[in-house]
């Protein structure tokens, strides 16, 4: 009987060492979770935005103050503008392209598709303040390899005004979008064929018997298929666009002028150069809601299809 119970009190003993010793080891990374970046970005949306602050004296109490400074502020909605204009370009051109490269490469035989899609994706493991400082001289309306291109290789020079890419009011943005997506697309490509390949191949064989063609397969079989994959990326896209500002600081400068704010420039503005942090935290807090919305939005959408 005693041997029963010592055997028993061994077993629930190497038990709960199973169970709480995973936890003892995540325990420094969650409290640095916690600590370093939860606790800061909760106190900065949900405190600060409601103060008036600049680091040097003690928050003042302002109530929605701060979010009626933002809101009729004539730099706030251009930010906004800026961004959803950049949000639309940038998810509307890079998801479909990297749908069309992982449909072409998925086809491929396995040597040239993993090669294409090692060098599809180079571009997303380098920094992006590196790849913006490669792509503003790219961009240069004088010395820049895109218009010498485009100009002198083409021979378009005498027949088209020469391109100011970024430093142009109306092309700032789109050349943005143009950048970001090249940065991206090999990423958003490679979950695209992750997908692709879950597909059982029975599907298509189904369809060339009964005589379907390649566009109903595609609308009928493949975009259904992968819907929940498309999701994600439509997403992180969403999210990403809403949050970019390497670009921007690195490449512009939130210029010309104020054609390339965007909100998280903005943020940056407000809360380190001027000393309005209170401000700065109310614009971030309707970013955040921006992109919570917008995200329930895309998925209810695909839950509906």
């Amino acid at each position: 009987m005693k041997k029963l119970d010592v055997f028993r009190k061994l077993e629930v003993e190497k038990l709960l060492y199973k169970w709480y010793l995973p936890y003892f080891f995540i325990i420094p990374c969650i409290s640095w979770f916690v600590f370093v970046r939860t606790v800061p970005i909760a106190q900065s949306l949900f405190y600060y935005s409601f103060y008036q602050w600049d680091f040097l004296t003690p928050p003042k109490y302002v109530g929605l103050m701060n979010f009626k400074e933002i809101f009729n502020s004539e730099l706030f909605r251009t930010a906004l503008i800026n961004t959803c204009y950049y949000a639309l370009g940038y998810v509307g051109l890079g998801l479909p392209l990297a749908l069309i490269l992982a449909l072409l490469i998925n086809r491929m035989f396995k040597p040239l598709k993993v090669s294409l899609q090692t060098m599809y994706f180079f571009p997303t493991i380098v920094s992006s303040v590196a790849i913006a400082i490669v792509w503003r001289w790219i961009f240069d309306p004088n010395f820049g390899l895109l218009n010498w291109i485009i100009l002198d290789i083409l021979g378009l020079r005498a027949f088209v005004p020469t391109p100011k890419w970024i430093f142009d009011f109306n092309t700032v943005i789109p050349s943005i979008v143009l950048m970001s997506v090249w940065n991206t697309v090999g990423s958003n490509m490679v979950i695209f064929v992750a997908g692709l390949q879950t597909i059982p191949e029975v599907y298509y064989e189904t369809a060339k018997v009964d005589g379907a063609g390649r566009w109903l397969t595609f609308r009928s079989i493949t975009l259904p298929s992968i819907r929940f994959t498309t999701t994600f990326i439509m997403v992180m896209m969403t999210i990403g666009a809403f949050q970019v500002f390497d670009q921007i600081y690195v490449m512009t400068e939130g210029g010309p002028g104020t054609s390339s704010y965007t909100l998280t420039f903005l943020i940056y503005q407000s809360a380190f150069r001027f000393l309005r942090v209170g401000e700065a935290a109310a614009v971030s807090l309707v970013l955040l809601s921006i992109v919570v919305a917008l995200s329930i939005i895309q998925l209810k959408c695909t839950r509906q299809l």
